[in-house]
Order: structure tokens, then C-alpha cells, then sequence
């Protein structure tokens, strides 16, 4: 399964953390998740109920947390790059196709990207968040105005 869910990339996977460390350890029936995520102490912003509920999605995406019950709980999925990236290409829909869209050589820019995706991904905005995501874990570069694969 491969979900929908790509928030805007955070500078740096200390925000990944951050925002798990805001859950509980084991689901907790009643537990209000979102809040939670909105309460959190990290580098990103989490303007909304809607947005919260958006990084929780995408945080189980990468096995950062866990859903059971309709309640989420944290994992003891190291944050590490290498991994992460693994977990971002399989589980985030569109992610694959995003990277291996990109030129190991010639920097591509995100609406050129966009045009060699299937039309199915090809939103501009959910391309450039899959850009930055890819960055962030090691996947691609960001150089002269475009992006290449790692």
C-alpha cells in the first residue's frame, strides 16, 4: 500500500523525530493524535487539524509510527537517511516514479520533472514536496535550478 500523504519537507530530519517523539509510546485509546502533532516541539510548521492528520500519515508511511484503532503510537524506527529513503520510494505514492524521473547528469527543473511523471502524479505542488522529500533523504540534488538523482 502506498499512501497519498507528502506534508512540505522540513531542513532537516530532526523535525521527522521531533514530531514522532510528540506520541505515545503504545496507542491510547481517546488519544487526540493530531493534537499532539500540532503541540509538538519541532522544526516544522503544522498550521491545522488537517495538516496534522496529514504528518501522521506520512510518518507511518516512512514506519516512524504506527496506527491501531484509529489511534497512532511512535516507533523505534531509527530516523536515519538511508532508511527513510527506502521507506519514502516504497510507501509515498508517487515518490518512485518522482526519482526516477531524474537525470543522474542534467539538473532538471520540478515542472519538467512533473512532465515525465504519469498524469496521475503529475500535480505540480505534490512533485515539488516529493522533490524536497527526495533531497532531504539522499535521493536527488538540488543544483542549478533543478534537481538530479543522487
Amino acid at each position: 500500500m502506498r499512501w497519498t500523504a507528502v506534508p512540505p519537507a522540513p531542513d532537516a530530519l530532526s523535525a521527522l523525530a521531533a514530531l514522532r517523539a510528540a506520541l505515545p509510546r503504545q496507542p491510547e485509546a481517546g488519544a487526540d493524535c493530531c493534537a499532539l502533532v500540532l503541540a509538538a516541539e519541532a522544526d516544522v510548521t503544522v498550521p491545522d487539524r488537517e495538516a496534522a492528520a496529514e504528518w501522521l500519515v506520512f510518518l507511518r508511511a516512512l514506519g516512524l509510527a504506527r496506527e491501531s484503532g484509529g489511534t497512532y503510537a511512535r516507533t523505534d524506527v531509527p530516523v536515519e537517511r538511508d532508511a527513510l529513503g527506502e521507506a519514502f520510494l516504497e510507501n509515498v505514492y508517487g515518490a518512485r516514479e518522482v526519482v526516477t524521473a531524474l537525470d543522474a547528469d542534467a539538473p532538471l527543473p520540478a515542472a519538467d520533472v512533473a512532465s515525465r511523471v504519469p498524469a496521475r502524479v503529475r500535480e505540480k505542488e505534490r512533485v515539488c514536496r516529493l522533490l524536497d522529500w527526495a533531497v532531504l533523504f539522499g535521493l536527488a540534488l538540488e543544483r542549478d535550478g533543478g534537481y538530479v538523482r543522487a
